[in-house]
């Protein structure tokens, strides 16, 4: 994955997932009132879980996250059961927070 855009990897898997992608390397989907995030740093090759939430200024903040290095050898089950599972412990945590 070094030297590539998330979108030219896994975008098609992302959309198929419900993310819409923002920039080549930033895919994002709504949950409840956060947006569940995905990046991806090209420079220290690290793929990004984000829940950004709200404040009261309408500006948004981190209130998780989740740092993934070395994606070289995923495939595309592992990339999709990856995302499913880390969207399913932000569910879980946004649920929890409520």
């Amino acid at each position: 994955m070094r030297n590539k855009s998330l979108n030219l990897i896994w975008g098609n898997d992302l959309k198929e997932l419900g993310y819409s992608k923002k920039s080549v390397n930033h895919f994002e989907k709504k949950y409840k009132k956060h947006k569940l995030c995905i990046d991806y740093d090209l420079m220290g090759y690290i793929l990004m879980f984000r829940i950004l939430g709200f404040d009261a200024f309408n500006k948004t903040k981190c209130i998780k996250y989740k740092d993934i290095k070395n994606m070289d050898s995923l495939t595309q089950i592992e990339f999709i059961n990856l995302v499913n599972k880390i969207e399913n412990e932000f569910k879980l945590f946004i649920e929890n927070e409520e």
